[in-house]
């Protein structure tokens, strides 16, 4: 009887060896999956939302008729101003639609991370907004009526 207990641990003890490796091949053979897979899309981990990018459209939309009226009107300060504010929108455009994949890896953490970014990109997009209406409306040459009659 005392061979037969040490022959069923060392039963025992084999089978679990066995289920370590190949619990171990499994693990490395999912890490090497992971390390060839692609990260996710930039934007695939959130849904972005739709009213912030016809935002941002909009703005690039006036941010150019107001460049095109300040260029016939050969007013260079407002169309340097306007350029830099244009190459601001198309920053927060690039920032809003990308995400760094270290976020995805974080989960709740990232997707906070995420939901105040989105809050910081679009209170700089309504800074934006404020800024371009104060370059135009001092104006004399351009106001923003004669910026949209131009453009029609």
């Amino acid at each position: 009887m005392n061979k037969f207990h040490i022959m069923m641990r060392d039963i025992i003890f084999f089978a679990l060896l066995v289920m370590l490796i190949k619990i171990t091949i499994k693990r490395a053979a999912q890490q090497q999956r992971a390390k060839t897979k692609k990260l996710p899309n930039s934007s695939s981990m959130h849904q972005l939302d739709k009213n912030f990018l016809q935002q941002l459209e909009d703005s690039k939309k006036q941010i150019i008729h107001a460049i095109n009226a300040a260029k016939r009107h050969n007013n260079t300060k407002i169309m340097e101003q306007l350029n830099t504010i244009r190459k601001e929108i198309l920053e927060i455009e690039r920032k809003y639609k990308q995400n760094s994949p270290s976020t995805f890896l974080l989960g709740p953490i990232g997707t906070i991370s995420i939901v105040l970014k989105e809050k910081k990109l679009a209170t700089r997009l309504f800074e934006i907004k404020k800024e371009i209406g104060s370059i135009l409306a001092p104006s004399e040459n351009i106001s923003p009526q004669s910026a949209q009659k131009l453009d029609k």
